[in-house]
């Protein structure tokens, strides 16, 4: 038996897909906080040692077709913050990175988080790039900084 590449297409569509309903569903069932690992996490996981740069991808393209809605954007950060930095690289720190001039300083707070959570050094080249105009928002990316230095 071979497999032909239209099949191939077909069964990568249908893992596509079922990740992103079973993300979305776990989302809405979940109370997510920064810090604890919950089942959306763990399913990320799972999906992820299936096909890391599908579902990277995949993760990222849905909170792209849904940039207003917040919680899917929190989700996301807050996914990719509690995977391994080489797991998510590069991905999640692009994603991070981005996120951290998103609108909403809620979700520019949870950007750095990932960095912080990650401690990784070398995300230190660009994080030592990033502006942020919040004062509070900029020390606290400057005591991240410091963190991962110091780490």
């Amino acid at each position: 038996n071979t497999i032909t590449n239209s099949e191939t297409i077909e069964n990568v569509e249908k893992i596509r897909s079922y990740f992103v309903k079973a993300y979305i569903d776990s989302i809405k069932n979940e109370d997510l906080e920064f810090g604890i690992t919950g089942h959306t996490t763990e399913l990320v996981k799972n999906f992820l040692a299936f096909n890391k740069g599908l579902i990277l991808t995949e993760l990222q393209n849905l909170v792209l077709k849904n940039f207003k809605d917040k919680r899917l954007v929190y989700s996301a950060l807050h996914t990719f913050a509690h995977l391994e930095y080489d797991l998510v690289y590069p991905q999640g720190p692009i994603f991070a990175l981005a996120m951290s001039r998103h609108k909403d300083i809620v979700i520019q707070d949870f950007s750095i988080q990932c960095f912080e959570m990650w401690c990784n050094k070398s995300s230190l080249d660009y994080l030592e790039q990033v502006s942020i105009d919040s004062i509070w928002l900029s020390e606290y990316l400057q005591k991240t900084i410091e963190y991962i230095q110091d780490s």
